[in-house]
Order: structure tokens, then C-alpha cells, then sequence
């Protein structure tokens, strides 16, 4: 049976839980839903919001925010809902990178296998500076069931091993999430990275004992359809 894909939030939350509680988290979310929307636009869409510098290519000029919110539209190829939800958060990056002098930079992606055939990216795919400090982030875009606490420590553990572990040009790196508040602005609040590290074998085996559990409660109903708001791989 072929592996169905978990989103980097629902993984990250759902890890080290309980055995019991994985069952009823994964249960619920194997439920049929009504897919409604994705910000996959805003996520197409990062480098501008952010003002990135793309490596060998000279610098065009930053897009202007009534220019980035057109892309973001076209995007959404006319869908209302999906404008709804992604051009208020790609103006909050907006106004967050211009109030905090903000520069960006290409970052390459090289997502990570943390399951067999499933590979994750627990990062946009930008280096981003300010206040003195390169750093790298995760985009929590979801208005309800963001990163938990135990979601953001396996978050900023996998950000560790991806990079600061296997590069040493990456020490001094620091991770962050930027949570997007659930009002009408989608104001950026960030959360630094905090707390112990989990080893990158507990997070592994953790994953696979959360897959297994999903593999099992899907034996007899492959064909059911899942809910999530991430649309698949956080970034393409």
C-alpha cells in the first residue's frame, strides 16, 4: 500500500504523543473533507513577497506590493476564496520585511526523506536577515491547528539537522517560525526557536511509528480522500 502524504504541521504535531492519541488524531484526519482552499499562491509567490536576490541574476528591482498582490491574485486564477486567504498574509510579509528592514536570498530547498519515499521541507525557501541575524523560517499559515509546542520543537530539530549540523558555514544560523495571526490582516508574529533539540533518531523513529499507525488504520480504505490545508508539499 502506498504511503499517503502527512503535512509538516499535522506530522510535527502529532509527534511523541501518545500511542493511543496518534490513533485518534490520525483517525479524524483520515476522514473525508471538503478541501476548500491552499495557499500554495502565497507559497509560489514567497520570493517576491520577501524581496528575494536570486544568485547570478542582476536585481530587477523589488516588486511593488500593488504588483506582488496582482501576481498573488493571478495566482489564485480568479478564485475568490483562494484570494481571500493568501493575498492578506502575503501583505502581512510585506509589511513585516519593510518594518523590519528585512534582505532575502535565495536558500535551495533540498527537502529532507524522513519516511521512505516522503520527503519534507520544514522551511521556506529563503534566507532572510535582520536585526544582525541570518535566519531561516517556517511559514505556520494555518488560522487554527498551527504548530503546537511539541510541533515547533520537532520543526526547529529537523531546521538543525538540515543545516547547522551538516555545514559549518550554517553555525551561526537561527531558526524561526512565523505564526500568522487569525484576524483579517494575518499579522506575522515569530517565534524564535526555544528549548532542547530532539536527536534527529528519536525524530525518525517517531515518524515511522506515526506512518505505521496511518498505514494501518488505511489497510482496509485506500481510496479515502484526506483533509488538509497544506495541498501537499509545503513548498515545490
Amino acid at each position: 500500500m502506498r504511503s499517503i502524504r502527512l503535512p509538516e504541521t499535522d506530522i510535527a504535531n502529532v509527534a511523541f504523543q501518545p500511542y493511543d492519541q496518534k490513533i485518534r488524531f490520525l483517525s479524524n484526519w483520515l476522514k473525508p473533507k471538503n478541501i476548500s482552499g491552499s495557499y500554495e499562491p502565497l507559497r509560489r509567490s514567497i520570493g517576491e513577497a520577501v524581496k528575494m536576490t536570486l544568485p547570478l541574476i542582476p536585481d530587477p528591482g523589488a516588486t511593488s506590493l500593488e504588483q506582488l498582490e496582482a501576481l498573488v491574485v493571478g495566482e489564485c486564477k480568479g478564485n475568490s476564496r483562494l484570494i481571500g486567504m493568501n493575498v492578506p498574509p502575503v501583505k502581512a510579509i510585506r509589511e513585516f520585511i519593510d518594518y523590519n528592514g528585512v534582505e532575502a536570498d535565495f536558500l535551495e530547498e533540498l527537502p529532507m526523506a524522513l519516511y521512505p519515499g516522503i520527503r519534507y521541507s520544514f522551511w521556506a525557501p529563503i534566507l532572510v536577515r535582520y536585526s544582525g541575524k541570518p535566519r531561516v523560517v517556517f511559514l505556520d499559515l494555518r488560522r487554527r491547528g498551527g504548530l503546537s509546542v511539541t510541533g515547533l520543537q520537532v520543526c526547529f530539530s529537523i531546521m538543525n539537522e538540515r543545516f547547522r549540523a551538516l555545514n559549518p558555514d550554517f553555525s551561526e544560523l537561527q531558526f524561526e517560525s512565523w505564526r500568522f495571526a487569525n484576524n483579517s490582516a494575518r499579522t506575522v508574529k515569530v517565534v524564535e526557536e526555544f528549548g532542547e533539540l530532539l536527536s534527529f533518531k528519536r525524530i525518525i523513529n517517531d515518524f515511522a511509528e506515526t506512518y505505521a499507525i496511518l498505514n494501518m488504520l488505511r489497510s482496509g480504505s485506500d481510496d479515502r480522500s484526506t483533509g488538509t490545508d497544506d495541498a501537499g508539499p509545503l513548498f515545490r
